[in-house]
């Protein structure tokens, strides 16, 4: 399971605003190229500072017009109120449909919870609306056609005004506010947000004839075969749990921490270390050594450190860090897995979780303004990346889909394989140094890649074939037969857009080879579900300079690394106590 986490540091928008204001230039060392590159117009172009007078209720200074849109402050602005209104649009307007732009813009909206935020559609507005409101600041995006986007964000006035003329501002730019019919792709936790068009009314039908007899219904589908459920006695009848059950039913885990030492200057080793076990006590979860489940929890710290250059009454270069925080948690027993009806011994994570946050941290004339938060951020990040994770396993609750085949075996069978099973699992048997013994059928092969925009470079064909070949590499090479592990690749890029102090790629990926039908004892009882065999996860930022292909080089070195673990049996993995199985 991956959770994607993308926090702002506590720099606030409104500073962010003010650095604008009060920058003469800003010059970013972040190549060629933006969101705005292919718009028709420039944002400035449907905007005056007449308009921005009418909106804001005040006379404004000149406006600012850069990649991140048109600006305009009042007369002598500053951070604080009174002195605080200002504004800004932004304009995309994109020759190919972005069906996925309202859905990610109110992603990204709802990913963070601030006292009095406020983030709800819009309705009767273009194709789709977004009002996102926080004390004393709004943002409104609509979205037409699929091709263009407008973004208006008010800062300094009452909610209620600020809302009116950002929706005035917005329909102005995009010629009304009716809809086109286009169809964005709702958030996977909402309805669409276009009703489907209706079709026009048909004709009147003609009176029928009586028909001189009724005709037979057709006849019921079948119902569905219900799935056997295993009585948890045995190895052939093992019951089928999800992630949600298998955290409720683990009452002690050995664990296993691996920190990093960058993050100490900021979290303490022991305090990293306590905040995982103090989340896994809200889960009736104790930590002792030698417990028959073991927790490898992996953090890592990436600072990425840009350049940008403010003149403040003066020149000088900023150096500007971006902390990336990953946290990798994963859940291990020893397993029996069938093979090409042989058992082996392997260890597996039936229960398993990543999740990735960012801290922007500010600048050093930020610092010397307003205080560093960065230690608190930093903080408060990571124990947030703590929890959301665990938070994702326990509301895992996916059903089993399909039977287990060896219910279908007879007797002999069954009896063979169940005593088989109760014999490696009473520490007669060690297992296996690589996750492919006795494999041979290449797995299935699922390949995910999100993105929140076409600024960031999609994947090309070319991605499928570098497994393939890296398969091969390994002798997975036969299609015969169901396949029983699922490679997964998912690929996230995010470019950071809106108001910030610069912008970036965001670029993370997980790679995670997994096998159905694990089976292990857990609290006395026998049970059965999929787990994870090796994963590996890459975290890192991109100025636009740098952003390319997936394919050409970041890919590659992701699944050499991947396949030089799997091949050899060098994964990660904490040592494991036996788990006595009576039989």
């Amino acid at each position: 399971m991956m959770v994607a986490i993308m926090r702002q540091s506590a720099a606030s928008v409104a500073l962010l605003l003010w650095l604008i204001a009060a920058a003469s230039s800003v010059c970013l060392a972040e190549g060629k190229g933006s969101p705005n590159s292919d718009r028709k117009k420039g944002s400035c172009d449907y905007i005056t500072q007449a308009d921005a007078e009418a909106i804001l209720g005040t006379p404004v200074g000149p406006k600012r017009d850069d990649r991140f849109g048109c600006w305009f402050g009042q007369i002598g602005w500053q951070n604080e109120p009174p002195n605080n209104k200002s504004m800004r649009l932004n304009v995309w307007n994109w020759a190919d449909p972005q069906a996925n732009w309202y859905a990610d813009t109110r992603k990204k909206r709802t990913a963070t919870q601030v006292a009095g935020k406020v983030v709800k559609d819009v309705p009767d507005f273009a194709d789709a609306a977004i009002w996102t409101w926080l004390p004393g600041y709004g943002v409104f995006d609509a979205f037409k056609a699929g091709t263009v986007w407008v973004e208006v964000s008010i800062d300094g006035i009452s909610e209620d005004h600020a809302l009116q003329k950002a929706k005035e501002l917005a329909a102005k730019v995009l010629g009304g506010t009716a809809r086109t019919g286009y169809v964005y792709t709702p958030p996977k936790e909402d309805a669409p947000v276009v009703a489907t068009p209706k079709p026009a009314p048909a004709p009147p039908a003609p009176t029928p004839t009586p028909a001189p007899a009724l005709e037979p219904k057709p006849a019921r589908p079948p119902a569905p075969v219900p799935i056997p459920v295993g009585t948890g006695k045995s190895f052939s009848q093992s019951r089928y749990i999800n992630q949600s059950q298998f955290l409720k039913a683990v009452k002690e885990v050995a664990l296993t921490f691996e920190g990093d030492s960058s993050l100490e200057k900021y979290v303490s080793a022991a305090r990293q270390r306590s905040t995982l076990e103090s989340e896994l006590a809200q889960y009736g979860i104790t930590v002792r050594p030698n417990a028959p489940v073991s927790v490898l929890a992996t953090v890592t710290h990436k600072i990425s450190v840009y350049t940008k250059t403010i003149v403040h009454g003066g020149s000088g270069a900023d150096e500007f860090p971006i902390h990336g925080l990953t946290f990798d948690l994963k859940f291990f027993v020893r397993a029996a897995a069938m093979r090409d009806r042989k058992l082996h011994l392997v260890a597996a994570a039936p229960a398993y979780c990543s999740t990735f946050g960012t801290v922007d941290e500010a600048t050093s004339f930020q610092k010397a303004l307003y205080g560093d938060s960065t230690l608190k951020d930093i903080r408060d990040e990571y124990i947030n990346d703590v929890v959301v994770c665990l938070k994702g396993i326990a509301t895992s609750m996916y059903a089993e889909t399909k039977p287990w085949p060896v219910m279908s075996w007879d007797p002999k069978d069954k009896a063979a394989a169940d005593a088989e099973f109760t014999k490696i699992l009473n520490g007669q048997a060690t297992m296996d140094k690589r996750q492919l013994d006795g494999l041979e059928t290449t797995p299935e092969l699922l390949l995910e890649p999100v993105r929140n925009g076409d600024v960031c470079t999609a994947p090309d064909p070319s991605w499928r074939d570098l497994w393939i070949r890296a398969f091969r590499r390994v002798g997975l090479t036969e299609t015969r037969g169901e396949p029983t592990l699922l490679l997964s690749h998912d690929y996230n890029c995010y470019f950071t857009y809106g108001l910030r102090q610069t912008h970036y790629f965001r670029v993370f990926d997980i790679i995670s080879l997994v096998e159905q039908n694990l089976v292990f004892e857990l609290n006395g009882e026998v049970v059965r579900k999929a787990g994870e065999l090796l994963s590996s996860v890459h975290h890192t930022y991109m100025l636009e300079k740098d952003m390319e292909s997936p394919t050409e080089n970041y890919f590659p070195r992701s699944i050499t690394d991947f396949l030089v673990d799997l091949a050899t049996g060098r994964g990660n993995i904490p040592p494991i106590a036996a788990a006595p199985v009576s039989r």
